[in-house]
């Protein structure tokens, strides 16, 4: 599956979901691998900067950062013919970088809080992000069903697209129709991934979250690091 096409779906995929993640599934979507976001997005949210107590010299570097990411979200020619074990290896390099990249900017104790979010953010969807693969000690086999586990998430968004034949907008209840498709889908998979965890790994991932925190409501039209909603 090309690039192009996966982020074309994962983007109105989340759009289409919006009304249920505001119904209790983080504020802005679920994050992480599996979800739609990453540190820097997590990070222009005003409640986290306040949870974290940044400083106005580090919001300075996160926009600057954020920035340059949307710049460099034009240059996916490179992406077009890789395989899916080629795009994995990629976003998980982005990924990688782009911690690294926050991690020169926070101080040990607040990068360790933003993953306790991100966790929470993600909710049982993290188990998709390898790092917390490894902090769990997961199997091959346990990763390998994982992955099993994303490819039907993906596809059950597959038939969005559809929506729009034509260049016809969907009606409210095609879309109703569909983010019911995807609830289903998101329970389905919710309920496998937490079936693939032992007893011990349920423990140390509710460990991992840190301190309950409470992610802002989503609100259509705000932009992330903004607290004025349509702006």
């Amino acid at each position: 599956m090309r690039l192009s096409r996966i982020l074309a779906v994962g983007a109105l995929i989340a759009a289409a979901a919006a009304p249920s993640l505001a119904q209790g599934r983080g504020g802005f979507g679920r994050g992480g691998f599996g979800g739609f976001g990453g540190p820097v997005q997590l990070l222009q949210m005003p409640e986290v900067q306040k949870e974290l107590k940044l400083e106005a010299a580090q919001i300075d570097l996160i926009n600057q950062l954020a920035t340059e990411q949307r710049n460099n979200r034009g240059n996916r020619g490179d992406f077009q013919n890789l395989s899916r074990e080629e795009l994995q290896k990629r976003f998980e390099q982005r990924r990688a970088d782009e911690d690294k990249k926050v991690g020169q900017i926070l101080d040990p104790k607040q990068m360790t809080r933003l993953k306790q979010l991100e966790i929470q953010r993600a909710g049982i969807n993290a188990l998709m992000q390898p790092a917390v693969q490894d902090q769990l000690k997961m199997t091959a086999d346990q990763k390998s069903k994982i992955q099993a586990i994303q490819m039907e998430q993906m596809q059950a968004g597959q038939g969005f697209r559809e929506l729009f034949q034509n260049g016809q907008q969907p009606t409210q209840e095609q879309m109703q129709e569909f983010r019911k498709k995807m609830d289903d889908a998101r329970t389905a998979a919710d309920a496998k991934l937490n079936a693939l965890l032992t007893a011990d790994q349920k423990k140390q991932f509710e460990t991992m979250k840190g301190a309950p925190f409470t992610f802002p409501a989503f609100q259509p039209g705000r932009r992330r690091g903004n607290n004025n909603p349509g702006t």
